[in-house]
């Protein structure tokens, strides 16, 4: 690839950034495709509860059986787009991925 690696920590810090500087933006959709084991998936959603905080939308369950919320209504904050994770399991050993959330434990 000819392209330099970025960390996730780096690219969830971006975001809080430009959402910080522009609070009345339309919420930004990230669609993770994500192919780390459960326990760094783990650590995906830390770093992402820790650096978004309330900017994350994370729907309640009453949420989820109603209709989705309008992008008014989600104004300044940022929703997750994926596959719910399986079950710990631990099948996956992605060394690479791995290897990513090591290097932003690292950095922080």
């Amino acid at each position: 690839t000819m392209t330099s690696k970025i960390t996730f920590s780096s690219i969830i810090r971006c975001v809080k950034g430009y959402i910080d500087t522009h609070p009345d933006t339309y919420p930004i959709i990230l669609s993770l495709e994500n192919h780390c084991s459960y326990p760094f998936q783990e650590v995906m959603a830390k770093v992402l509860n820790d650096t978004l905080g309330d900017l994350l939308y994370i729907p309640d369950k009453e949420a989820l059986e109603e209709h989705l919320p309008s992008p008014e209504s989600l104004k300044g904050m940022v929703a997750i787009k994926g596959k719910r994770p399986p079950e710990p399991d631990d099948a996956s050993d992605d060394d690479s991925d791995e290897e990513d959330v090591e290097d932003d434990k690292e950095k922080e």
